[in-house]
C-alpha cells in the first residue's frame, strides 16, 4: 500500500494508493486515476472511478499510429516543438524504508516552455515482485505524459527496483508544486477477483492521444 500526499498552491492532501503487482500483470488503484497493465494481453486500462469510466490502450504505445494521416505534417512539427528528455543518476546514497533498504536516485525531466520535474527516488529490490511488470507499468504510466515528445521515458528504466520513496517538484508557467509518496506496507496475498480489469458496470470510452497530458 502507497500512501501519496501533494502540495499545490499552499493546500495539501493526501490519498493512500494500492498497488498490486502479479505475474505479468499490475494494478495501481488511485481515487482520481487507476491504471492497470496487462503484459498477457497487451492492454493498458485507464480508469476513473467518479466518472466509471475507462479507456484501453493497446501496448507497446504508439501515439502517432493513433492519429490520422492528414495530422502527419503537423504531429512533425509537434513533436519538434514538444522535446523532452530526462536524465537519472544514482546517487551511491540508501535508506531503510518500511523496513526494506533503498538506493538513491536523481531524476530530472525536461520538457518544452520550461517544463521541468525533478525527483529524489529511492527504490528497493528486496521485494517479492515480478519486477518487470512494475517496470512496465510505470513505463507505461510516463509514456503518456508526453505522447509526442520523443521516448525520454525509455531511461527511466536506470531505476532497478521499486521505488518506496519517491519526492517530486515539477515546475511550469514559473510555478512549482510537490508530491511526496511513501511505502507504508507491503504483504504477500492472492489479488480479488477483478483486480486486473475495469470495474463492471464501467463504460469503456475512446482513447483521446492528445489530452494526455
Amino acid at each position: 500500500r502507497n500512501s501519496t500526499g501533494g502540495r499545490r498552491a499552499g493546500i495539501a492532501t493526501d490519498h493512500s494508493v494500492l498497488t498490486w503487482i502479479g505475474k505479468g500483470k499490475t494494478a495501481r488503484l488511485a481515487p482520481d486515476l487507476s491504471v492497470i497493465v496487462r503484459a498477457d494481453t497487451s492492454k493498458m486500462y485507464l480508469i476513473r472511478p467518479a466518472e466509471k469510466a475507462y479507456n484501453v490502450v493497446n501496448l507497446p504505445l504508439d501515439f502517432k499510429s493513433m492519429m490520422p494521416p492528414e495530422m502527419a505534417g503537423m504531429i512533425e512539427t509537434m513533436s519538434k516543438m514538444m522535446t523532452w528528455d530526462a536524465t537519472v543518476t544514482a546517487t551511491g546514497t540508501s535508506k531503510t524504508i518500511a523496513g526494506f533498504s533503498a538506493q538513491g536516485y536523481k531524476v530530472t525531466i525536461s520538457g518544452p516552455m520550461g517544463m521541468r520535474i525533478d525527483q529524489d527516488i529511492w527504490a528497493t529490490k528486496d521485494l517479492e515482485i515480478d519486477y518487470g511488470a512494475w517496470k512496465e507499468l510505470m513505463l507505461s504510466q510516463r509514456a503518456l505524459m508526453a505522447p509526442l515528445g520523443g521516448d525520454w521515458w525509455k531511461k527511466l528504466s536506470a531505476i532497478e527496483g521499486y521505488p518506496v520513496l519517491s519526492e517530486t517538484v515539477t515546475t511550469m508557467a514559473g510555478k512549482s508544486f510537490g508530491t511526496r509518496e511513501e511505502m507504508v506496507s507491503f504483504e504477500t496475498k492472492d489479488a480479488p477477483a477483478g483486480t486486473y480489469e475495469p470495474a463492471v458496470g464501467f463504460k469503456e470510452e475512446p482513447f483521446d492521444p492528445m489530452g494526455q497530458g
